[in-house]
C-alpha cells in the first residue's frame, strides 16, 4: 500500500558468527537508512517521462529481523504502530470486530489467546 510502483524486497544475509551483533545491527541500520531514503521514480512525471518523487513507504518483513532497528528517528515498533501501519492498524481491527460480532467473540478474545509482546505493542 502506498508505493505507486509495486513492492521490493531487500534482504541482508551473511553465514551464522560472520560478525558480531554490534557490527550486525550497525550494517542493518545503515542498510535501512539507504534503502528508506532513496527517492522513488514516478515515471509519469518530469523530464522525458522520469520524475523524482517521495521516499518509499518502507516496512519490513515480519519474520525478519527489524525490532532494533530505528525508523523515522523512533523505535521500529513505534513507527510502524504510530506511522507506518497506522491507518491499517485500524482498519484491521475495525474489520476484526465486525468478525467477532458475527461469530460471537471480541477483540479482548482475540488478545487472549493470540497474544504476545509483539502483537500486544503494534495492534493493542
Amino acid at each position: 500500500r502506498g508505493n505507486t510502483l509495486g513492492t521490493a524486497s531487500i534482504e541482508i544475509l551473511t553465514v551464522p558468527d560472520a560478525v558480531t551483533d554490534g557490527e550486525w545491527e550497525g550494517f542493518c541500520q545503515k542498510v535501512y537508512e539507504k534503502w528508506a531514503g532513496c527517492p522513488t521514480v514516478n515515471v509519469k512525471e518530469g523530464a522525458a517521462g522520469k520524475g523524482i518523487g517521495a521516499n518509499p513507504k518502507v516496512r519490513p518483513h515480519w519474520a525478519k529481523e527489524w525490532t532494533s532497528l530505528q525508523m523515522g528517528g523512533t523505535e521500529a515498533k513505534v513507527f510502524l504502530r504510530e506511522v507506518a501501519y497506522k491507518e491499517e492498524i485500524r482498519e484491521f481491527k475495525d474489520v476484526l470486530a465486525e468478525i467477532g460480532v458475527m461469530q460471537g467473540w471480541g477483540l479482548g478474545d482475540l488478545k487472549a489467546r493470540f497474544s504476545n509482546q509483539m502483537w500486544d505493542t503494534l495492534v493493542f
